[in-house]
């Protein structure tokens, strides 16, 4: 339930700022998708706990953002690489750059 009344309280604070922000001339606190996902999840929680569940799994699981934005950087990537071997570079360049970014991160963190 603390999930539910603290999402509920987030989103009320995040409209009433989205409310009152441009009034003072500041650009800030839109409402997007994600805030908008994140109603509806809390309305979901709130039906499954009021239907006596005590335990559920995070509507989260359904969420593909993610998976819309790596395929969103693959097709730029393969725009980019020669036609007769692109999944093969693309592959490549994908591997590089997830090495260059292990490497920095161990760099950074000491491991």
């Amino acid at each position: 339930m603390q999930t539910y009344t603290f999402g509920t309280q987030l989103i009320n604070g995040y409209v009433l700022l989205a409310a009152k922000i441009p009034n003072i001339g500041v650009c800030g606190f839109g409402i997007k998708p994600k805030i908008h996902l994140f109603k509806h999840m809390l309305y979901s929680y709130k039906l499954l706990l009021l239907s006596g569940c005590e335990r559920f799994v995070s509507l989260l699981l359904f969420n593909c953002e993610q998976n819309e934005d790596l395929i969103g950087r693959m097709s730029r990537l393969s725009r980019r690489l020669d036609s007769r071997q692109v999944s093969r570079r693309c592959l490549e360049c994908y591997l590089l750059k997830a090495g260059m970014l292990w490497t920095r991160f161990k760099r950074t963190h000491g491991i």
